[in-house]
């Protein structure tokens, strides 16, 4: 009986342990972003860390942050990103993230119909999800689930299993007991 109980909990603690993602807590982010213009196009670039691969690109109306105007992807290489959009004369905020998810760092940035642009740095990044940047928000607003819930969610069905299979070994070995001193 020790030895099946042994066994399943060596198997929960494994799959826990496999089940759980090594990066959810330290996910790569983006560390800088600007924006300049040229003519109608508007150039955005950034650091990031440099084990980073990809960053999501979001631009919204600077009165309306719930609903994207556009989502691009910029490729990261050796930490640097950059990626043109045409915008029209407006004021938008312009915010950056992994593209596996994680915090944004995002930017209000105004363009002109000249070559003119201001843009303000924020210095702290704005956590996925809130509420200010939309991001990471399903088409109803709410907030979408991230493959590391539906990790965490499996793990944790594992655990349950386990300790039912355990309850149960004990039972019948109760049982078993019982008829033995019959």
């Amino acid at each position: 009986m020790k030895k099946i109980i042994t066994t399943f909990v060596t198997a929960i603690a494994l799959a826990v342990v496999a089940l759980t993602p090594a990066n959810a807590a330290s996910a790569p982010r983006i560390l800088s972003l600007n924006a300049s213009q040229a003519g109608g196009t508007i150039s955005i670039n950034g650091t990031a860390e440099t084990h980073m691969l990809a960053a999501a690109i979001s631009v919204y109306a600077a009165d309306d942050t719930t609903n994207a105007l556009t989502v691009e992807t910029a490729s990261v290489n050796n930490g640097v990103f950059s990626h043109d959009i045409a915008l029209a004369a407006g004021n938008y905020k312009v915010c950056a993230a992994n593209y596996d998810g994680g915090d944004q760092f995002c930017i209000d940035l105004t363009t002109a119909t000249t070559e003119e642009v201001t843009n303000t740095t924020e210095e702290e990044s704005t956590t996925a999800g809130s509420p200010e940047t939309g991001y990471n928000k399903a088409s109803d607003g709410s907030a979408a689930t991230t493959d590391n819930t539906w990790m965490i969610v499996a793990a944790v069905a594992v655990v349950l299993i386990g300790a039912t299979t355990i309850v149960l070994a004990r039972r019948h070995a109760r049982a078993q007991a019982k008829q033995a001193k019959k």
